[in-house]
């Protein structure tokens, strides 16, 4: 099939570049409601994501289709050609064929078709589950294998194999007749990554606590705002330093100065990193989707800002280094122990999870609305839901303190925790 592809390609006049990623996966699913398995299925599939460019007038199109071992190529080929020609983007050159690193990304303890791994997973989930108080709801587990290719005209024709964990279930807790619900979901590639002793912990004790948490306050506090709750504060800094919001004239970026938008009066300078040849990181890959090596580039040091990161077609168009996608989000630890974070004179909330954080990319801007927290105040804690932190995350993060502790979750690497000296909460 890819061979066909290939030579179908390369006698149509209206093709002038592509890019072809073949896709084989082997899937082991397995699905469990309640104590009782619901089913266990394997899944194989061969999918090819064909890019094609098209110049007309002055300016490159392009389109992407998905093509399958039943579709018909040809009419494939007519639809993206058609897609392309309407697209006017000012022309830019595929990467030429290269060196390409060693990208630890693949579990070879892993083998697709192994029950015996979906077992255990089972098992440890249910043991963990017998010791917290909670019943689990349903948990769906997946092991993937992956075979990825690329071939494009440029002469690039590399390989990669991968793997994936993925782990969906959902908790109950309850109450009397209050009952909570708790939904779970982690992917790694690597299964030693996963421990369900501590997953199940943490979240049966915040489904337990959600029973009986009660609205913040309203007013300004300290806020220390702790691992997945962490990561969409960055998205802001990623968007500002791509090549994608240079080239729109949005980036507020420029080389050497500060991020944060104000003098940075306290706490650990931001120290950020896109890396997609952090070993096992799920953005991780020894060459991007048109060829590029894998790579790890500084964007941020010290709260100062030090170069764009850019895929090919913006690093054209601006006449900069491409460096590929972002990938992993590295941040630098701090050196503050995170019981220290989280005391201070008076009240300080602890927030471990929203329901929804989306900061605007352009402003930075953030309202976040509280499923899970803590109000700490000296020795009382008391769980909190509901309301929302609002503020803005360049000028939060100039006065943020980073934790001595680390985590890794797949696709962040930094710090545990992060103490945020004032930010806004509307109690409900």
């Amino acid at each position: 099939m890819e061979e066909l592809i290939i030579e179908k390609l390369s006698r149509h006049k209206d093709i002038h570049d592509w890019t072809l990623t073949s896709i084989r996966e082997n899937e082991a699913q397995a699905y469990l409601i309640g104590d009782n398995p619901e089913g266990l299925r394997r899944v194989d599939s061969t999918s090819y994501v064909l890019r094609i460019f098209n110049d007309h007038d002055g300016y490159r199109g392009d389109s992407a289709i998905t093509i399958l071992e039943s579709d018909s190529i040809d009419d494939k080929l007519d639809e993206a050609i058609f897609a392309a020609g309407l697209v006017k983007n000012p022309p830019y050159q595929l990467p030429s064929s290269n060196v390409y690193p060693s990208v630890v990304i693949k579990d070879e303890g892993l083998t697709w078709n192994n029950q015996s791994i979906l077992d255990n997973i089972r098992e440890e989930a249910y043991s963990a589950i017998a010791r917290c108080g909670v019943r689990l709801s349903s948990l769906e587990a997946y092991i993937s294998e992956r075979k990825i290719g690329l071939k494009t005209s440029k002469g690039c024709d590399v390989k990669r194999e991968e793997t994936l964990i993925s782990i969906d279930m959902v908790l109950i807790s309850k109450d009397g007749k209050e009952e909570s619900e708790k939904h779970v979901e982690c992917t790694r590639r690597k299964l030693k990554d996963i421990s369900f002793d501590s997953i199940i912990d943490e979240n049966a004790r915040f489904a337990m606590d959600s029973l009986k948490a009660t609205p913040p306050e309203t007013g300004e506090f300290p806020v220390v705002i702790s691992k997945d709750a962490l990561i969409p504060f960055f998205s802001p800094f990623i968007f500002h330093a791509s090549g994608n919001a240079k080239y729109k004239k949005l980036s507020r970026f420029e080389k050497g100065d500060g991020v944060f938008g104000l003098s940075q009066t306290n706490g650990n300078g931001l120290t950020l990193k896109g890396s997609t040849i952090y070993p096992f990181g799920n953005n991780s890959s020894p060459f991007d989707e048109e060829g590029l090596p894998g790579n790890e580039v500084t964007v941020i040091e010290d709260g100062r800002f030090v170069r764009y990161w850019a895929t090919k077609r913006f690093a054209d168009w601006l006449g900069i280094e491409a460096t590929g996608p972002f990938g992993n989000v590295i941040v630098e630890r701090g050196e503050t122990p995170v019981g220290v974070l989280l005391k201070g004179n008076g009240a300080t909330y602890h927030i471990v999870e929203f329901s929804w954080m989306n900061p605007d990319p352009v402003t930075g801007k953030f309202v976040g609305e509280i499923r899970l927290g803590y109000k700490i105040n000296g020795n009382r804690i008391s769980p909190v839901k509901g309301g929302a932190v609002m503020g803005n995350v360049f000028e939060a993060m100039g006065e943020a303190t980073f934790s001595k502790e680390g985590v890794f979750l797949g696709s962040f690497i930094g710090p545990e925790s992060i103490r945020f000296e004032k930010l806004s909460i509307a109690g409900g």
